[in-house]
């Protein structure tokens, strides 16, 4: 024959090929098969996945307070931003030992979330100081505890 045996000239060794969209595979295809996966396999992959989970949560974490922050200026924002791309892992760990742990900003943040709690609450400065007073008359608490409790419920410290 003219031009080699069948099997060469279709270059398969039972002289056909696998028609489009069979479900037959070619040895070293690269397709993955379900038993290829071991526990092992599928536990690492797992971990895998939460580290480049964490990754991304730690990003978006970092880059909301970046943005926020209201003591920092443009440049040092801009240079935080750059830093952490350059050296992802790294600069989010040295943003975060640097950050200062309570800035005013935070305090005035967590007020706000305490008024807006109150609020949703039904705490009302008037309804503290009337049980406040009940107490007092009832001999509970003295009066200097009630003029220092008083105060704190009309500035709104609890």
């Amino acid at each position: 024959m003219a031009g080699g045996s069948v099997e060469s000239r279709m270059g398969h060794e039972n002289g056909y090929a696998p028609q489009r969209g069979s479900t037959a595979h070619w040895k070293g295809s690269g397709s993955v098969l379900a038993t290829e996966w071991n526990v092992g396999s599928v536990l690492l992959s797992m971990i895998y996945f939460f580290f480049i989970f964490m990754l991304i949560w730690m990003f978006i974490a970092v880059f909301a307070d970046i943005f926020r922050r209201n003591d920092l200026s443009g440049g040092a924002k801009a240079l935080w931003i750059l830093f952490i791309f350059v050296l992802p892992l790294i600069g989010i760990l040295i943003y975060m030992i640097s950050r200062p742990k309570m800035t005013e900003q935070d305090k005035e943040m967590m007020m706000q979330a305490q008024e807006a709690q109150r609020r949703a609450q039904g705490y009302s400065p008037a309804d503290e100081v009337a049980k406040l007073a009940k107490l007092r008359d009832e001999g509970t608490i003295s009066a200097e505890e009630y003029e220092e409790l008083k105060r704190r419920a009309l500035i709104g410290v609890g």
